[in-house]
């Protein structure tokens, strides 16, 4: 460890002994640090689900590959209800099936 580096750190005899943070805490860290990384996954992983599923169930002839079936999507469907198809599967991935009822309702009543 170089001389820079240990003098940020806190090595005192009284930070050395500080009891850990409690169990529940900890806990609750985890949990919503989890809850965080799935939600970021969902949102960075959906746009290329729903690209690959749209490739693999149309005809050949409706899509030129990849960059044409996104340009199309937006086209047909707006980026905003685009967007909103990617909270929709967050809120049903990470929340109970009321909640994706609810805010499919919404949604269809919307569109």
């Amino acid at each position: 460890m170089s001389a820079s580096t240990s003098s940020k750190l806190n090595l005192t005899p009284e930070a050395l002994t500080a009891p850990p943070p409690p169990a529940i805490f900890t806990q609750l860290r985890s949990f919503a640090a989890g809850g965080v990384g799935g939600v970021c996954a969902v949102i960075t992983g959906h746009p290329f689900d729903l690209v690959k599923v749209r490739l693999q169930t149309t005809e050949k002839a409706v899509y030129n590959g990849a960059i044409d079936c996104v340009r199309k999507t937006i086209a047909r469907e707006g980026p905003i209800r685009v967007c909103f198809s990617i909270f929709l599967s967050t809120a049903e991935k990470v929340s109970d099936p009321l909640t994706h009822r609810v805010c499919t309702l919404v949604y269809l009543r919307h569109y």
